[in-house]
């Protein structure tokens, strides 16, 4: 392998590039990255509720976003998503888990 690659499908992939940058052999931010990357795209915004036109998101901005949504016969709805934990997401698909992964970038040293 020539340098980290671009993707990385597999956990098999993950460690092979961990274990090499632990080698000095690859750069460590750049591997730090894939495992970012994974931290990342662990969460998703879900429909949790319609909002009255002046009623506030039941909590913060990160936590819960409001979209204007058009109705099929042209009125708008206000609908609240909230941020929750993907089970869908790639890092529980690979079989990690958030703390699996900070110790990985905390080998690292990033």
């Amino acid at each position: 392998m020539y340098g980290v690659p671009k993707t990385v499908k597999t956990a098999n992939d993950l460690e092979r590039i961990h274990g090499m940058a632990l080698e000095g052999r690859l750069p460590k931010e750049r591997v730090a990255k894939h495992w970012q990357g994974l931290l990342n795209g662990k969460d998703h915004y879900v429909f949790d509720r319609k909002l009255a036109d002046s009623e506030d998101p039941d909590g913060s901005p990160s936590d819960y976003i409001v979209l204007d949504v058009l109705q099929g016969d042209g009125t708008t709805e206000r609908h609240q998503y909230q941020l929750q934990e993907d089970p869908n997401a790639s890092i529980f698909e690979l079989g990690y888990t958030v703390s699996g992964v900070n110790a990985k970038l905390n080998e690292l040293g990033v």
